[in-house]
């Protein structure tokens, strides 16, 4: 994973995702963080959409996760429904 904060871009996952003022980034607990929490090497869950015009995927909620989640595991974190 790469971070580039001044451009508002990281990759994950082999893709590049973009935010801006309207993306909310949460920490593991759902509740609201900093971008430079936003590490090389973290593990994310993302939502967002593909951008048609810029052929971008633009990020609309970004969680820091503690770690890769399994599926036994996913009922602890309620936004990975």
């Amino acid at each position: 994973m790469n971070v580039d904060l001044k451009q508002g871009m990281f990759v994950a996952n082999e893709k590049s995702f973009f935010w801006d003022q309207q993306t909310m980034i949460h920490n593991e607990k759902g509740e609201p963080t900093t971008f430079d929490k936003l590490k090389v090497k973290s593990w994310v869950y993302v939502e967002g959409y593909y951008d048609k015009d810029h052929k971008t995927i633009e990020a609309r909620r970004i969680y820091l996760l503690p770690k890769r989640i399994h599926e036994k595991e996913k009922h602890l974190f309620p936004f990975l429904e």
